[in-house]
């Protein structure tokens, strides 16, 4: 009897043992979520091109996809090329850290560049995002291996499984590795938390990529795939463990290229995927697929079914991030249909952080690309972007609306404020020029300064890392270099180029203290030289220029000549290159081409007194003694500083002329005839021949511009005002409302609150305005979405003076924020019948 149950238990047994292995064939895999990212091109082309890193990305995801690691097509995000930002990793990474639970499976696989600036600094690295800058990564735009680090322990902390693989060490076209590439694999090579990682070679190899796999990928990501479809499983268990994965990649890549060996970093023998048991390895199918083949995940429909608008606000809110109107106009941004979506009472906690990571990425995102390009200017430059850009003082609020979002226990918080702080610091250095050094400007520079300090002060162990940011170090230099304390500032230029020896900036800054403060002009040329080979070349003409300043200095003429040739070819318009190339031209008695190269200047700048002598001076030189005259009777009008150096020496060549020749002065009536007819100055002058301010003139400028939204140049006239004496209760209102439009919201509270303390004084004029000066309180704390506060100064704007209907908009749109949408439509009829005029975004 015995014996005859043996071949049945037999059977049974080995069916039971089939039945189990084809179960965990097909087990549910854990739930998984995947952020795939692939770069090949970058926005800045300092940085190498790949090629097949957006394949390799794209060919991972649909194997995730195909081969059942993830079952819902939502649950991996692939991010390659231009929509691999910055501020998309960041609204990514916060969707693993919102959906993953105990138990759940996150895989993060990132194929690019990774880069660190120096070796002895502290810093881990970073993972170079599609907007990251070419070098001063803490400036922004690249991804912080520290950070990387946080949201991998945060992960494991809740028990969830983490799979790393990085291809990160790549080698780009023509330029091979970036410097801090092998680094940036060491520090990824060290062990987090409880995750495995899968690095695509030793950190003094590069990651080879090429045609010959898959038409077209990486060596490493071509056998990743390849492995994981079930090559790897040499022992025919049905199981792929790190190890196997590991072993085989080896082999594989090895052998293919020699010189990359991939490893891995974790538990070596946990199971990462299970394959057919003895078989041969599934059909991988291994060729990058179109980037659509993967749904991204996009935002959600927010309590469509509590109120019917929410998808015309949702449609709405996408439509502002895409065009970049963020912050303004009030009632048709980003931030307004965030605010109204965000107000809904149905809106789920999910849905809101949704919202509010995409509106993140959005307003960091935006402000990168210009920060980018403003870090590799100078001030003359720079003076440039700012009449061009009328958002220029507007980014910094992008930056600290993102932190207002965030709030300050996030792990970037801290990142995203010191970035708005430099970008503060460079916003009030253009200003400071572009006053010509105003004490107000000066007074701002100093406050801000202060500000940052006490910043870096508070950061606390956890960020000390952020005190090592270059920025920080060119901030401090600029403005000790400003205040003329030249050896403070060459200290702290010199600290910024060792923590960012490829950033230009503190090179040339480094020239120039050199050059004016010690008149050390020899050893000026070498900082100068290599600002202008790393320099990007939109800016190289800005930096050749400060370099042929040095030349002129060392008596090098030739050499300046050249360079400021090749400065005017490329920049035609840039007047004070074409000066200097004149005077260039004068000390080596070449004078036709002078004259040619001063006359430029004058053409772009006619009441430019410096340009007027130099003309004079070439003509003088050359022997034309009675056609030099003019130019040097136009500068003295012109220039009202005597101890300016072309009005003294105007005037002492007058009176040599006058004493030795017979050639005679011209009336000044003729002079100033000139002036206005030869000269014919394009700008509208504010001040009458006696000096004296147009205030009225200048009144009207300013709020002409503060009406069409250049709230730059309304500011840059309100403080001409202020400075001249006339701080009128009109003119701090304006200011105000200028504040209000920067979103530089806590000194339009002082200014307001300090105008309504006159007011209530019964100050002369102010009194009056007391309804103008409610209504600008109410808009900074509508901004600051104090809401209360806001609706009862905007209640005392409009009971105080009931034709002022600007009041009444301003409470529909607090009262739309409310939800009372009965209210706020009655305040909307109202100001309409009061005169005041619809936009077509006010249905909404």
């Amino acid at each position: 009897m015995l014996k005859s149950l043996l071949p049945l238990l037999l059977f049974l047994s080995i069916a039971c043992m089939l039945r189990a292995q084809d179960a965990f064939f097909t087990t549910e895999s854990p739930p998984t979520r995947a952020l795939i990212v692939g770069i090949s091109k970058y926005q800045d082309p300092k940085i190498p091109k790949l090629n097949y890193a957006h394949r390799d990305a794209e060919a991972f995801a649909k194997f995730l996809s195909d081969h059942g690691w993830v079952k819902n097509p939502k649950d991996v995000h692939l991010l390659v090329n231009d929509q691999a930002t910055s501020g998309n990793l960041v609204k990514e990474f916060s969707w693993l850290l919102k959906e993953s639970k105990a138990g759940d499976r996150v895989i993060i696989y990132f194929a690019g560049h990774g880069d660190k600036e120096t070796l002895t600094s502290s810093g881990l690295g970073y993972l170079l995002t599609y907007n990251s800058p070419p070098n001063n990564f803490m400036a922004g735009g690249a991804f912080n291996l520290r950070d990387l680090q946080t949201i991998i322990k945060d992960l494991s902390a809740k028990e969830v499984h983490v799979i790393l693989i990085t291809d990160a060490c790549k080698s780009g076209e023509g330029a091979g590795e970036l410097p801090g590439a092998s680094a940036v694999t060491a520090n990824l090579s060290q062990q987090y938390s409880k995750e495995v990682k899968l690095l695509s070679c030793q950190p003094n190899e590069l990651s080879k990529e090429g045609p010959n796999w898959g038409g077209g990928r990486g060596v490493f990501s071509f056998y990743l795939v390849e492995g994981l479809s079930g090559a790897a499983d040499k022992n025919g268990n049905g199981e792929i463990t790190v190890v196997e994965i590991e072993n085989y990649l080896e082999e594989q890549v090895s052998q293919a290229v020699r010189s990359q060996l991939p490893f891995a970093v974790g538990d070596k023998n946990q199971v990462l995927t299970y394959v057919k048991a003895g078989g041969a390895p599934a059909p991988s199918n291994n060729t990058a697929a179109p980037a659509g083949n993967v749904t991204t995940r996009g935002l959600e429909q927010p309590a469509a079914a509590a109120n019917p608008e929410a998808d015309e606000w949702k449609k709405a809110f996408e439509k502002a991030l895409k065009e970049q109107q963020l912050l303004e106009p009030m009632r048709d941004c980003a931030n307004w249909y965030y605010r109204k979506l965000t107000a809904l009472e149905s809106l789920s906690a999910s849905d809101k952080e949704d919202l509010t990571y995409s509106f993140v990425a959005a307003l960091t995102d935006g402000s990168q690309e210009v920060y980018n390009t403003y870090m590799q200017a100078d001030s003359a430059q720079l003076a440039t972007y700012f009449k061009k850009d009328p958002k220029f003082s507007l980014y910094p609020a992008y930056l600290g609306r993102a932190c207002e979002l965030l709030g300050e226990d996030h792990y970037l918080y801290k990142t995203f404020k010191l970035r708005q702080l430099n970008f503060e610091s460079l916003v009030e250095r253009v200003k400071y020029y572009e006053s010509n050094k105003s004490a107000k400007a000066q007074e701002k520079l100093v406050t801000q300064q202060k500000e940052m300090d006490e910043f870096l002060n508070d950061l606390g162990e956890e960020y000390e890392y952020l005190q090592e940011n270059p920025n920080v170090y060119y901030d401090k230099a600029l403005f000790a270099y400003n205040n003329g304390q030249y050896e403070e500032a060459l200290t702290n230029a010199q600290k910024a180029t060792e923590l960012s020896p490829q950033w230009a900036l503190p090179y040339n800054l480094q020239g120039l203290c050199l050059m004016y403060g010690n008149g050390d002009y020899e050893a000026a040329e070498a900082p100068l030289r290599k600002a202008v080979e790393l320099v990007e070349a939109e800016q190289k003409p800005y930096f050749q220029f400060d370099l042929a300043q040095a030349l002129y200095s060392n008596n090098d003429h030739e050499g300046a000549i050249e360079l400021l040739n090749e400065v005017t070819q490329a920049q035609p318009d840039f007047a004070h290159a074409w000066n200097w190339l004149g005077i260039n031209y004068r000390y080596t008695k070449e004078y036709d081409p002078g004259k040619a190269a001063c006359q430029h200047a004058l053409d772009l700048e006619p009441g430019n007194p410096q340009y007027q002598y130099e003309m004079g001076a070439m003509l003088y030189d050359s022997g034309d003694v009675e056609a030099s005259i003019p130019y040097f009777q136009t500068c003295l009008l012109l220039e009202s500083q005597e101890n300016m150096y072309w009005h003294s020496n105007s005037k002492i060549t007058l009176d040599w002329i006058q004493q030795n020749t017979q050639f005679p002065l011209l009336p000044e009536e003729e002079v100033r005839a000139r002036i206005s007819s030869e000269v014919n100055l394009e700008e509208e002058s504010f001040y009458d021949d006696a000096g004296n301010l147009n205030v009225e003139l200048l009144k009207e400028k300013a709020e002409k511009s503060f009406n069409e939204g250049d709230y730059q140049q309304a500011e840059e006239l309100l403080y001409m005002l202020l400075d001249d004496g006339q701080s009128d209760p009109l003119t701090l209102f304006y200011l105000g409302m200028v504040f209000n439009g920067q979103y530089r919201l806590e000194e339009a509270l002082d200014l307001f609150q300090f105008t309504l303390e006159m007011a209530e004084a019964e100050e002369e004029g102010y009194d009056i305005l007391e309804p103008f000066f409610q209504f600008g309180l109410a808009n900074a704390y509508f901004l600051m979405d104090d809401l209360d506060n806001a609706e009862a100064a905007a209640l005392k704007s409009i009971d105080e003076a009931n034709d002022f209907f600007e009041g009444y908009y301003l409470l529909s749109s607090i009262y739309d924020l409310q939800g009372d949408y009965e209210r706020s439509q009655e305040m909307l009829d109202k100001y309409v019948e009061m005169g005041g005029v619809l936009e077509e975004f006010d249905d909404h």
